[in-house]
């Protein structure tokens, strides 16, 4: 960002949107990150997901590595979720048979 002139995010993340949204790989796996964490742009952690997606079908392997991370965050979590749950259920059984 700013290479050469001063450095300005919100124009950065302009051009970004435009060649990603021409088809630009590399635009979309930047514009993403700077969706995820709110620079230069308000942050909106679906719309950064859903670009990692795109650049990662055109075979951007920055974005198919951070697609498959946060996919097998989401499982670890989703797995201690249901573990909790099995744990509440069991609790509760054990209060209501007392």
């Amino acid at each position: 960002l700013g290479d050469g002139v001063a450095e300005n995010v919100s124009i950065a993340v302009r051009w970004f949107k435009s060649a990603a949204e021409a088809g630009q790989s590399g635009s979309m796996f930047l514009l993403a990150d700077c969706l995820a964490s709110g620079q230069g742009v308000d942050r909106d952690e679906e719309a950064a997901f859903a670009w990692l997606v795109r650049a990662g079908e055109l075979g951007h392997r920055g974005a198919r590595s951070r697609v498959i991370a946060t996919l097998e965050s989401i499982d670890r979590y989703h797995a201690a979720a249901g573990r909790k749950a099995s744990e509440w259920t069991l609790d509760v059984g054990k209060q209501e048979s007392a």
